[in-house]
Parts: C-alpha cells; structure tokens; sequence
C-alpha cells in the first residue's frame, strides 16, 4: 500500500468521478484506475460501486475513507514539524533533569525564556537517575538536559552550573540536652543496626553545626537505592568507606520528600543537597555533611549538532540565573 494510493483513493471518494479525480491529481484516468484496482487487491474488498454513470463508496470504502484522510492529515503535519526543525524554527525544547533543576531552576527559566520566545513550546520531564537523563539526550527524546556528572563527549556539550553542599537532614531534638550542652552524636555508642536504638534523637545537640562520617556512625540512616540514584548512594556510602562502624539502613527511598517526612518522624538521618531545605517539613533541620564537607555538582548539556539559537538562548538564561544566585562552580 503506497501513500499515492490513498491520495487516489480520496480524490475518487470526493470527487465521486473518475475524470475529474484524474484532473484534480494531474493524471492520466487509466493511471488512476489502475492505482485503485491495485488498493482494492492489496485490501481484499471493494471501496466503489461502479456503474457506467456514477461512482459511489461501499459501506467499506466509506469507512475505510475516515481514517485514510486522518492518515493523510498526520503525515502533512509530521512533513510541516520536521521541515521546521530542519529550518531552525525550533517548535518545541524538551527538558530533562533530575529533582533539583526542577524544582528550583526550570520553573524560573521557563518563565524568563517564554517572555522572548513565546511561541515555543517547552516540555519538562523529571528523570531521577542523571544517567537516564543523559540517554534520553541521546537518543533524541531530550534537547537539554540538568544531570550530575559531566560528560565528555564528541557529540555533547556540557556546562558546570554550581556545586552545593550535602546537607544532614536531622529531626529536631525530643528534649534538650542540659546535662553536656555540646554533646553531639558522636558520644553516642555506634549502633551496629541491631538493638535498641530508640534515644538516639535525644542525644543530639541543639547547637550541632558539623557532622562528620564518624558522628553518622551513630544514627540510623535513610538511604536511596543505587538504582534510582547512583551517584548520590555512592557519594553517601563513599564517604563512609574508611571509618570502621558504618550506620544502620534503615530504609532506602528514592523521593526526597518522602525521606525528609521519615526524619521528621524519626525514622533516622538522611543525607540530601543543601536545595531540599526549600521542601523540608517543620521538625528536620540541616547541618553540613562530611570531612570535607561533601558536595553535589549541577551540569547542563545539549546535543552539539542540535544547537540553535533558541535553545542556546535557554543555555544562557541559566547560566546566568545560576550566576546571579552564586552559581558557576561555587556554592549556590
């Protein structure tokens, strides 16, 4: 079955007329006979009742008319969107990141860039894993993308934006510690993840400012799943490697929210970049985390050969958002 066919088909369906379908077409009649004689074959029933003074559809052939005119119209409509592309006239930019960039940038940068390119569809899409994001990169279902690692790449360019400090995430203390005002969790006795372990919110300072892998050695941890979240399970765990008491996992959960709702619960202490203060409950407070402090960076790329002014100008927007904010390469 050949599209020249089904442009046959329509014409000889409105027309209800052979001569005139074949004019309409800009072809011989015996050509056009011959292309419905061959759609009727490869179809196996009739679309025309043929008489020596008129043409009419078969109850076939007038459903069959319906959807070969919505295929006709898909197909006009994919030739116009591709040919803008090739043009340059980008209809539409598809956005991909992880949790940070679309909570706290993307919001901002689609407002800025749609004041200059209204016309231009945006498209966001929140992938946990920055390697997720990056193939979707690849293989032409992202045109921008905010991920964690940088890539080197012939085929893709890539930006540093900012790093930000990871951040313990601690439920507020029970009660106060008045006996050993600077207590902190690391005079508490290390759990080995069996036991009881239910004071363990108590005999946290108020006035803690720092925790250090040995201090978390202490505390039950909330951890994410090395599937969802790689790179952060394996800074959290890394920076672990070289003490000799590790914390109990008590849970692993890939959604930041829901893991600051089990430290405000008390479930245990989780560890998350410094942006997930802007969703936390009442009852968690943050502290930096490690020796040194840890940090998580925040990349931009697109596909070099893709590059267009539009979507070079939404690059620049948070470049220079994240610049105005302390972003490029420094704490944000």
């Amino acid at each position: 079955m050949e599209i020249r066919q089904l442009q046959c088909f329509v014409a000889v369906a409105e027309e209800l007329h052979f001569r005139r379908a074949a004019v309409r077409l800009a072809i011989s009649q015996p050509a056009l006979s011959a292309s419905l004689a061959a759609l009727e074959a490869d179809l196996g029933f009739a679309l025309f009742f043929r008489t020596t003074r008129q043409v009419s559809l078969t109850q076939a052939g007038a459903v069959f008319l319906k959807d070969v005119r919505q295929i006709l119209r898909n197909l006009d409509a994919a030739k116009r969107q591709a040919r803008d592309i090739a043009h340059s006239a980008v209809p539409a930019i598809r956005i991909g990141g992880v949790d940070e960039a679309i909570v706290t940038l993307v919001p901002t940068l689609m407002a800025r860039f749609r004041q200059d390119y209204p016309d231009i569809h945006l498209q966001v899409h929140e992938v946990s894993s920055s390697g997720r994001n990056l193939q979707a990169l690849e293989a032409h279902r992202a045109d921008i993308v905010f991920i964690r690692e940088n890539v080197d790449s012939d085929h893709i360019e890539c930006r540093l934006l900012y790093r930000q400090p990871v951040m313990a995430a601690l439920p507020e203390s029970a009660r106060s510690v008045t006996a050993s005002p600077h207590l902190t969790i690391s005079d508490a006795p290390a759990s080995s993840g069996q036991g009881d372990n239910t004071d363990w919110k108590e005999r946290i300072a108020d006035d803690i400012a720092h925790v250090t892998p040995d201090d978390l050695a202490a505390w039950p941890l909330i951890g994410f799943p090395r599937h969802a979240r790689p790179l952060l399970h394996d800074l959290v765990m890394g920076s672990l490697a070289h003490i000799t008491a590790t914390p109990a996992v008590t849970c692993e959960v890939i959604d930041k929210s829901t893991m600051l709702q089990l430290v405000r619960q008390g479930v245990g202490v989780a560890l998350v970049p410094r942006w997930a203060q802007a969703i936390a409950p009442e009852g968690v407070r943050f502290v930096p985390y490690g020796d040194p402090v840890l940090e998580l960076p925040l990349y931009i790329a697109w596909r070099k050969r893709d590059y267009s002014p539009q979507l070079g100008h939404f690059v620049s927007l948070a470049c220079a958002l994240c610049d105005a904010q302390g972003g490029n390469g420094k704490d944000m």
